[in-house]
């Protein structure tokens, strides 16, 4: 039976400014005072917040988060969370119909916002998926389809 492994976890947060700023420089440059064994700091967890983080900048930048604020303000988080989750991760969403709705209800004045906003930009984003099949169309053919059907001609 192999050894066992103990994880210490440490808050660094009481450390003196001087220790802290030498400890990101490590981290950063891979310089190491004598004082800091940077073989000793492990990641054990992370959150990856990167592709959100982007896509919410991305939302602001564009004006879609201003006018959100047109939403019940019990729907502005759970519209931006839908909007931030179809940019990064592109699948049915069977949840949230009710801030939906709610969306629905405010589209044409958000839409009109985001064209008066004075931007030069337009993002465009479309996750509409639509084929036809057809057996006798000389242009259908078998190929990749975003919604999984496979054997079918499109």
């Amino acid at each position: 039976m192999g050894g066992r492994k103990e994880k210490i976890h440490q808050s660094l947060s009481h450390l003196p400014d001087h220790a802290a700023g030498a400890l990101e420089r490590a981290l950063r440059d891979g310089t190491q005072p004598e004082y800091v064994d940077i073989n000793a700091i492990v990641f054990e967890e992370a959150v990856d917040f990167g592709a959100a983080w982007a896509a919410c900048r991305v939302a602001g930048d564009l004006g879609i988060l201003d006018q959100l604020e047109q939403l019940p303000e019990a729907h502005r988080l759970p519209i931006q969370a839908m909007i931030i989750d179809r940019v990064i991760n592109p699948r049915p969403l069977p949840r949230w119909y009710q801030a939906l709705e709610s969306l629905a209800d405010h589209q044409k004045a958000i839409r009109n916002g985001l064209f008066q906003g004075g931007s030069k930009r337009i993002f465009l984003y479309d996750i509409t998926s639509t084929y036809f099949e057809d057996k006798c169309c000389p242009l259908a053919a078998f190929g990749y389809n975003r919604d999984g059907k496979k054997g079918k001609r499109q």
